[in-house]
C-alpha cells in the first residue's frame, strides 16, 4: 500500500529545532511532493541533507486559480507512488492546504501518514492556560468591522455557554487592527491569549483579561500570531 506523508515545516524561517530527524528516512522514499512554496521546501530539504531530492522527485506547487484540472491530471497519473505534502509553515491540512489530496488518498488505497511536527494552533492552545478540552478553530474573522464585531460577540457567547476556547488567526498586516477590535468587542473579564512568533526568536505568549490588555495594549506588527479567548 503506497503512502501519503503529511510533512510539517518550521513555523519561523530557518528555525528547525522542531523538525524531527526521522523525517529523513520518510522523505527519502517519496517520489512526488506537493508543496506550497518552493523556497521553504528547499530550505527544509537542505536542512535535512536531502537537497538531491529537488532534482530526483516530481514537485508540484499547490495550484492557483485555473490550474486545478491539469494539476489533478498529474496527481492521478502518479497514482501508486509515494507522495509527500509539505506545508509552508506548520502542518498540512490544518489551516493549510492538503485535505483534498488526503481525501483522494483515502479513496485510492493510500496509507495516510501524518508526521510529528510544529503546529501553531495546538502549541498556542497548550501555552494559553485556556480550556484545552473544548475548543474551536475559526480560521479568519470577517474583515469588515461591524461583521467582525458581530462574529466576536457570537463566539464569545458560545465560549461562555460551552466553556469553549475560541481560536483564530489573521493576516499579519491586520494583526494590530484585530487586536484593537478584540479589546473593543469582548467583555472586560474575558481571557485573551496572544501568541506571537511561536518557536521563533521573538516568541511571546501572554494571556490576560481584556480589561488588562486595554490598560497595556501591545503592538504585534507583521509577525505570525494566533489569537485565543475564553469567556
Amino acid at each position: 500500500m503506497p503512502n501519503i506523508f503529511l510533512i510539517p515545516n518550521c513555523l519561523s524561517p530557518d528555525d528547525f529545532k522542531c523538525i524531527p530527524k526521522y523525517f529523513i528516512k520518510e522523505i527519502k522514499q517519496i517520489d512526488l511532493f506537493v508543496i506550497e512554496k518552493p523556497k521553504t521546501f528547499r530550505r527544509l530539504l537542505v536542512h535535512l541533507g536531502l537537497k538531491e531530492k529537488i532534482n530526483t522527485s516530481t514537485i508540484l506547487e499547490w495550484p492557483k486559480k485555473g490550474q486545478a484540472i491539469d494539476w489533478w491530471n498529474i496527481i492521478n497519473a502518479k497514482k501508486g507512488l509515494e507522495i509527500g505534502i509539505v506545508s509552508d509553515a506548520g502542518c498540512p491540512a490544518v489551516a493549510d492546504p492538503g485535505t483534498e489530496i488526503v481525501l483522494w488518498g483515502h479513496k485510492n488505497g493510500y496509507q495516510i501518514r501524518p508526521l510529528v511536527g510544529p503546529n501553531s494552533i495546538i502549541m498556542s492552545l497548550m501555552a494559553s492556560g485556556l480550556n484545552g478540552q473544548t475548543f474551536s478553530f475559526n480560521s479568519y474573522l470577517p474583515i469588515e468591522e461591524m461583521a467582525c464585531n458581530k462574529k466576536l460577540k457570537d463566539l464569545e457567547s458560545s465560549s461562555r455557554k460551552e466553556k469553549r476556547t475560541q481560536i483564530f488567526i489573521e493576516t499579519p498586516y491586520r494583526n494590530d487592527k484585530l487586536f484593537r477590535q478584540l479589546i473593543l468587542s469582548l467583555s472586560p473579564e474575558t481571557n485573551l491569549c496572544v501568541a506571537i512568533d511561536i518557536t521563533g526568536e521573538k516568541e511571546n505568549i501572554r494571556t490576560k483579561k481584556i480589561k488588562e490588555w486595554a490598560k497595556r495594549p501591545i503592538i504585534i506588527g507583521k509577525q505570525a500570531c494566533i489569537f485565543l479567548f475564553l469567556a
